[in-house]
């Protein structure tokens, strides 16, 4: 169980996240989406586990957490950071839908992420990109099926449900 400091710094963290994507160039943001995915579609072949629609899945002390937590710290040790940004968009999509009262931000990444989906076909076609990931990890599935795919509680007409929200907070 984690306490409410461990709260407010993933939330910070998350929030550090979305800026770090909305400063990024929009191709280098598509080239965490392909990784992203990939990694989703092996999981969900491997394991079961399909982190687009995660709430009937997961709950905030579901060990993929603590996984994904430590493998993106790994990543990040070695200085493969575009891995480590996609294995962190699932773990911040996890936490957003165990956490309602962040789905503002789960929406906000989602919105932030899906600025770069129209560059994953162009990334894929020149090749570039996929060949260098298979030399890297020669194992890795290149499987981007799905890629445009919004985990339902961030959907783009959500937006709307959470403004209205924020709007009846702010009149009480």
């Amino acid at each position: 169980m984690i306490g409410v400091i461990g709260r407010y710094l993933q939330k910070k963290d998350l929030q550090d996240f979305i800026d770090l994507l909305r400063t990024q160039d929009a191709m280098d943001t598509a080239v965490v989406m392909i990784i992203a995915t990939a990694y989703r579609n092996s999981v969900r072949n491997i394991h079961g586990l399909d982190f687009i629609s995660p709430s009937t899945e997961f709950n905030e002390n579901h060990p993929i957490l603590r996984e994904l937590a430590t493998a993106i710290t790994y990543k990040q040790v070695l200085g493969e950071y575009a891995f480590a940004q996609a294995l962190t968009v699932w773990l911040h999509t996890m936490r957003c839908v165990t956490r309602p009262s962040q789905k503002y931000l789960g929406i906000k990444l989602w919105t932030q992420l899906s600025k770069s989906f129209r560059y994953v076909p162009f990334i894929m076609e020149r090749g570039v990109v996929p060949s260098q990931l298979q030399r890297q990890y020669p194992t890795l599935v290149l499987d981007i099926r799905g890629y445009d795919l919004y985990p339902p509680e961030f959907r783009r007409d959500a937006v709307n449900d959470v403004r209205e929200t924020d709007r009846s907070h702010s009149c009480s």
